[in-house]
């Protein structure tokens, strides 16, 4: 993240599980006309198909995103 970017300014996300691996899911998304949502990497689920975070391998873009400081985690919302 660049020095001068406000920890304000930076998106929130949450790691959910679906599919294979655990990615990164936006708090301020809106699902598409059919339901799915897209994840930072292009991934695409309905949102109960998703699951906490578990012991399935981290989504290398959506890891790289985190670390990089572009999304910063959040605890998930509750439903």
């Amino acid at each position: 993240m660049p020095d001068d970017q406000s920890v304000v300014d930076v998106p929130t996300g949450y790691w959910v599980a679906f599919g294979y691996q655990n990615h990164v899911l936006p708090t301020k998304i809106s699902p598409r006309e059919d339901g799915k949502v897209a994840v930072p990497c292009g991934a695409l689920v309905r949102l109960e198909g998703t699951s906490d975070k578990d012991d399935r391998a981290v989504c290398a873009w959506c890891g790289d995103l985190v670390r990089a400081g572009r999304i910063r985690i959040v605890p998930k919302p509750t439903m």
